[in-house]
């Protein structure tokens, strides 16, 4: 996804944030979700037929819109009330036959 601004700024990816959802975090909370989110872009990006992570629980939503972006199906694990495994499995593309 790219999006350009008025100013000529680019969005590659959107962070899925578009309200008070980061409110009450502190700054280092914060970080912590973007270097995760970062991190599970990479491996989108790698291209892997398979990306199995854990992620903070309030990162899962942001998570699984990232990986339905780049063609991922997503199955989620919720190990406690902090953690979640993602499991995203690539989608073939589709062949036309004739």
């Amino acid at each position: 996804m790219v999006e350009m601004n008025t100013e000529g700024h680019i969005l590659v990816d959107s962070f899925h944030i578009d309200g008070n959802e980061l409110d009450g975090l502190t700054n280092k909370e914060a970080f912590v979700l973007g270097v995760e989110w970062y991190t599970f872009r990479t491996d989108l990006r790698s291209g892997e037929a398979e990306i199995k992570s854990s992620v903070h629980a309030r990162n899962v939503d942001r998570l699984l819109a990232l990986a339905k972006s780049y063609h991922y199906s997503s199955q989620t694990e919720k190990r406690d009330d902090e953690r979640t495994i993602i499991t995203a499995k690539k989608i073939p593309p589709l062949r036309l036959v004739e």
